[in-house]
């Protein structure tokens, strides 16, 4: 499983950390593809949640 693999499966931890991670790792990571896995999830976690 590749690294971007990883952070798009990632919005659904149940931890409240979650959002803080997937921000963080979106706005710093190096790799294009990781960062806009990160993004991806974020907007699928705040969707599912209801926070968007």
């Amino acid at each position: 499983m590749t690294l971007s693999a990883t952070v798009a499966g990632m919005w659904k931890a149940p931890s409240p950390m979650t959002e803080l991670v997937l921000t963080a790792v979106s706005q710093v990571h190096p790799t294009k593809v990781v960062a806009k896995a990160a993004r991806k999830a974020l907007f699928k976690r705040r969707s599912s949640w209801g926070d968007a």
